[in-house]
């Protein structure tokens, strides 16, 4: 996986933690989001320099031949700790396409 930071890349293990959902609109329609969380150890996000990265809206994230931007998916934050001690992001994405080489 591939984490953007403007012109910079990240190469990262990351786990896939939820994929497309269905939700229902005001009217009562359902309709289908392609959004993705992605769990990413804190520590593995550092550019080559050694400076720490956090989540930002914007940021992309390139996996399994597709490409996801950082977004907020309904929270406040584009990304929640999954622990008290920080260490692992969950980081709220949405489909944006094909990943591009």
């Amino acid at each position: 996986m591939i984490y953007h930071v403007g012109v910079a890349a990240i190469e990262l293990v990351a786990l896939p933690l939820r994929a497309d959902t269905e939700s229902d609109d005001a009217e009562g329609e359902t309709f289908s989001s392609r959004a993705r969380d992605f769990g990413i150890a804190a520590d593995e996000l550092r550019l080559a320099d050694g400076t720490k990265v956090e989540p930002t809206v914007g940021h992309t994230i390139d996996c399994e031949g597709e490409s996801y931007i950082v977004a907020t998916g309904g929270s406040p934050r584009c990304f929640e700790t999954q622990d008290n001690l920080g260490i692992l992001y969950r980081v709220h994405t949405i489909y944006q396409g094909k990943a591009t080489e």
